[in-house]
C-alpha cells in the first residue's frame, strides 16, 4: 500500500518587499508537520535517483543548519521509499532552547507516478499564480527563485537553468 503525495503552494510573511511563497507537503490528506523549508530541486531529484536528499531545509538550503537530517529515498520499480528521522519540535515556553529536537523515525512510500503528478500540479499553480512577474516573488531557499519555479520540470532530472550545474551540487 502505498502513501498519497500533495504538496500545495501557500503565500507566506513578505520578504524584502516581495511576496513569500512556500511549499507544504501532505501525505494521505495531512498536513506532515515539520519545521523547515522544502528544497524543490532535492524534491524533484529524488523522484529521479535514489539517495540522500536534502528535502527539508533551513532558509539557507542545508539541512543539517536546521536540525534536519537528510531523506533517505529508495526506489524499487515505481515505487519511491521516504526514511528519515522526523524533528518533533517542542514549541512550549518550558522547552531547553539549546536542546537538540528529539526525533521520530518516519517512512513512506509513494508511486512515482503519483508523486509526479502531484509535482507537475504544484509548479503550474505557481506558474498560474507568478504569471509574467516572478521578481514580485520571493522563495524561501537561498539559491532558488521564483523565476526557478516557475522554470521547473517535474519530469526530469534537476538541471539549475541559473548555475548550468546539475543538482545537487557536489558536497
Amino acid at each position: 500500500m502505498s502513501n498519497y503525495f500533495e504538496l500545495r503552494l501557500c503565500e507566506c510573511e513578505p520578504y524584502a518587499g516581495k511576496i513569500g511563497l512556500d511549499a507544504s507537503v501532505w501525505i494521505d490528506g495531512e498536513l506532515l508537520d515539520q519545521p523547515h523549508y522544502i528544497s524543490l530541486p532535492e524534491l524533484v531529484h529524488s523522484t529521479h535517483a535514489p539517495g540522500n536528499y536534502e528535502i527539508f531545509v533551513c532558509g539557507c538550503g542545508r539541512a543539517g543548519c536546521a536540525g534536519a537530517a537528510d531523506v533517505r529515498v529508495v526506489h524499487d520499480g515505481n515505487l519511491i521509499r521516504w526514511a528519515w528521522d522526523l524533528p518533533v519540535c517542542d514549541w512550549s515556553d518550558d522547552a531547553d532552547p539549546d536542546a537538540p529536537f528529539p526525533t521520530k523515525p518516519i517512512t513512506f512510500v509513494f508511486e512515482r507516478g503519483q508523486m509526479l503528478e502531484a509535482l507537475e500540479s504544484f509548479v503550474a499553480a505557481a506558474r498560474d499564480l507568478i504569471g509574467t512577474n516572478p521578481s514580485k516573488y520571493d522563495w524561501p531557499v537561498f539559491g532558488f527563485a521564483a523565476v526557478d519555479l516557475i522554470a521547473l520540470d517535474p519530469s526530469k532530472p534537476y538541471f539549475s537553468p541559473r548555475l548550468r550545474t546539475p543538482w545537487p551540487p557536489s558536497r
